[in-house]
């Protein structure tokens, strides 16, 4: 438990310095959108080494049919922002299917069936483009559909948990990874993160790492026919650690430089996930569980 506090502040202010975009529904902090009148989800794939990874924040609560409208909105009484920077900011959603709306809450209909990424940024005037506010995966299904689960294979070994039930392989050595066993309808693609900034696409794939590094986070993303997606993730360590292996977990989800200061809804939300990973690190770090193990 104590590990998965750790590991989950880290992945934070990684997400945090690295991104300018904001998370929405970041870790400690209340869920702020709802789909038909219910709050998303957190987005179980906490983070990718990849600029183009499209990779949501949240995940919609539930699944939902096709040709029938749906309610999103922003609780405005959540949103971690005073009302006066809400009020002056412009909300632009796309919703991935061609179409864009603007609002706090929109109603929406989807005509397709298929896996959709709904977008929505923050433009309040005061920077170059609107900022990325929220992105949440919503499932548009037929009556009994079975969705695909991305399975993971490292090696001929998986995972309870990959939080706590860790990986561990000589990264001096190629290694395999095997997706065959994800599950679902007629997957058509197999796209993989190694977590080192590289990537491969198909079901098997062997891949190999610099020797010196600690530990990473794999994650797979499958693909069905009709466009369903399902993404997986595993950690795995270095069995060197601590031999020859100097170099510090991998994740780096986005290359980007951070964003300029300003009042914005955005930066707002950044400087309040930054002070309260501060604190929970101090807290932990005076109390004598951080040990620098996970680093």
């Amino acid at each position: 438990m104590k590990r998965n506090i750790i590991i989950i502040i880290v992945i934070t202010i990684i997400n945090v310095i690295f991104t300018p975009v904001v998370e929405a529904h970041l870790i400690g902090q209340p869920p702020f959108f709802k789909v038909n009148g219910q709050y998303s989800n957190l987005y179980p794939i906490p983070v990718t080494s990849l600029n183009n990874f499209d990779l949501p924040q949240d995940l919609a609560p539930g699944n939902y049919l096709v040709n029938q409208p749906i309610n999103f909105e922003f609780d405005k009484a959540k949103l971690p922002a005073p009302p006066e920077i809400i009020e002056k900011t412009k909300f632009d959603w796309d919703f991935t299917d061609g179409t864009h709306d603007q609002g706090l809450q929109i109603n929406h209909t989807f005509s397709k069936i298929g896996s959709y990424i709904v977008k929505i940024y923050a433009d309040d005037g005061t920077t170059p483009k609107p900022q990325l506010l929220e992105s949440v995966l919503v499932n548009i299904v037929p009556k009994n559909y079975q969705l695909p689960q991305a399975k993971i294979l490292i090696n001929g070994e998986s995972s309870k948990d990959p939080l706590t039930d860790i990986l561990q392989f000589s990264f001096q050595s190629r290694i395999s990874f095997d997706a065959s066993k994800s599950t679902g309808g007629d997957l058509v693609e197999y796209f993989w993160d190694f977590g080192d900034q590289k990537s491969a696409f198909g079901p098997t794939q062997t891949h190999q790492y610099p020797a010196d590094l600690s530990q990473t986070f794999v994650v797979l993303r499958v693909k069905d026919k009709n466009g369903f997606i399902a993404d997986n993730f595993l950690e795995i360590q270095n069995s060197l650690n601590g031999q020859n292996s100097t170099a510090s977990s991998s994740i780096t989800p986005n290359s980007q430089s951070p964003p300029k200061k300003g009042n914005q809804l955005p930066f707002v939300l950044v400087g309040i996930v930054v002070t309260v990973t501060i604190l929970l690190m101090a807290r932990w770090f005076v109390q004598g569980h951080y040990r620098g193990k996970h680093q």
